[in-house]
């Protein structure tokens, strides 16, 4: 083998498609052995393309074309930071910075209406970002900086931390660190019932029923609610993929993993195209199930999304992690909700 070796993640600028060469041996660790290449390492280069930034010359810096396994570069060298504040400023127009305009709408910091998604970097991106890195307690610069994109670049929940327009069935009250849709709808019975209903086929509802039984209860040792399985039902929960009839399509493996609707919608989507995951031990590119249950159901229960890293409610999750257990801003934001 090669000392050096061209990174091995093709990121495709227009259709914004990262793939990674599965046959390397990647690590997630903060030792790399020889041989092993560092996954935070190429991203971080990659990332950079997409943004417009070339080959660097300098070896220091993350733009270098060549990496050598066994090392780990995960810091801007003065190159990478130099090019990135170039094309940052305002008024800079660059290949690739739509897609940044249309992650932030999609989660909520842009208004819907009346927005350019132009590759220019103009006042309302900048004020967009701004409401992002605060949402998400990030330094508070208005550029598309490393945490930043590295915050945009993790897995998460599809459902928006920010509503700006009318649809009653989509909007936040930010109360604390957890948030309520707006008018904070509940449901008016603590005896709800669910069901699976879904259009692709991921695991079967016997493997799925138990999992679903235990985040039903992670919930019920809270609050004063209780969940069976029936037909007809007030939930419908089920796997699908791509459009789905809700307006809200998947968007295939990674990015947006499940969302649901406020109270009484009672309906709840995990992307069939995941890579899902039933068990105790998971693997570090796959998605636990059970903890993504919990979380749509805090959206089921009407609960928002939370700014607490700790919060089932936070948005974003890590592959590869269980996180099972409801933060206190969770237990604070469900018996806030339904107090009286």
């Amino acid at each position: 083998m090669a000392s050096e070796m061209f990174w091995l993640m093709l990121l495709h600028p227009k259709t914004g498609r990262v793939h990674y060469d599965v046959d390397e041996n990647l690590s997630t660790n903060n030792l790399t052995r020889l041989g092993q290449i560092d996954v935070e390492s190429v991203p971080i280069h990659e990332i950079r393309h997409i943004l417009g930034l070339g080959h660097s010359r300098d070896p220091d810096a993350i733009m270098y074309p060549y990496y050598r396994p066994g090392t780990i570069k995960r810091n801007l060298g003065q190159d990478d930071i130099d090019g990135i504040r170039a094309l940052a400023r305002k008024e800079y127009t660059f290949e690739g910075l739509n897609q940044v305009k249309q992650y932030l709408k999609a989660f909520g910091y842009y208004s819907i209406n009346g927005v350019s998604l132009t590759d220019s970097f103009d006042d309302v991106l900048e004020s967009a970002l701004k409401s992002f890195q605060q949402h998400y307690r990030l330094n508070v610069t208005g550029r598309i900086d490393s945490n930043t994109l590295k915050k945009m670049s993790t897995p998460r929940c599809g459902v928006q931390d920010i509503f700006n327009d009318s649809n009653d069935d989509v909007k936040f009250s930010m109360i604390a660190n957890y948030s309520f849709f707006d008018g904070m709808p509940r449901w008016n019975k603590s005896r709800l019932t669910y069901m699976f209903r879904s259009s692709a086929f991921v695991i079967r509802n016997q493997q799925l029923r138990p999992i679903i039984i235990r985040a039903f209860n992670t919930w019920a040792r809270v609050s004063s609610f209780t969940f069976q399985e029936a037909n007809p039902s007030d939930i419908v929960m089920g796997f699908h993929r791509g459009f789905h009839w809700d307006r809200f399509p998947f968007d295939g493996p990674g990015n947006v993993l499940a969302h649901a609707f406020a109270p009484q919608n009672g309906r709840l989507h995990y992307d069939a195209d995941e890579n899902w995951s039933t068990s105790n031990v998971i693997r570090r590119d796959q998605t636990d199930l059970e903890t993504i249950a919990i979380h749509e159901i805090g959206h089921i229960l009407g609960l928002g999304h939370s700014r607490d890293p700790n919060a089932i409610m936070y948005a974003y999750y890590n592959p590869g992690t269980i996180k099972r257990n409801l933060g206190q801003d969770d237990i604070a934001g469900i018996r806030a909700l339904y107090s009286n």
